[in-house]
């Protein structure tokens, strides 16, 4: 498969069902510029988060306690408000891209 096929693929992915989608080449072939691509043309906002090079805080959010209760802060980059979710429960406004 080539880069415009994963293109194609991945811009049918998104909009038609609520699979996440996982891509799997060699360094420096355009995997991360296709992605940024199709999000450009449908309007959606990107993010790339390189989860090797994130602490587990910055993964999850940092806990803290709350009276006898422990809870996890959200991280920085986590969704904010549950009215920005389409139908599928995905970001409407974006395609956070996990590497």
């Amino acid at each position: 498969m080539n880069i415009e096929q994963m293109k194609l693929v991945l811009r049918e992915m998104l909009s038609r069902s609520d699979l996440t989608p996982c891509e799997v080449g060699h360094r420096g072939v355009g995997k991360s510029a296709g992605v940024i691509q199709v999000c450009r043309e449908a309007g959606w906002r990107y993010v790339s988060l390189r989860l090797g090079q994130m602490e587990v805080g910055d993964q999850v959010g940092i806990p803290f306690r709350e009276g006898g209760v422990m809870y996890w802060s959200r991280p920085s980059w986590w969704p904010g408000s549950s009215s920005s979710r389409n139908k599928k429960g995905r970001q409407s406004d974006g395609l956070y891209y996990l590497i």
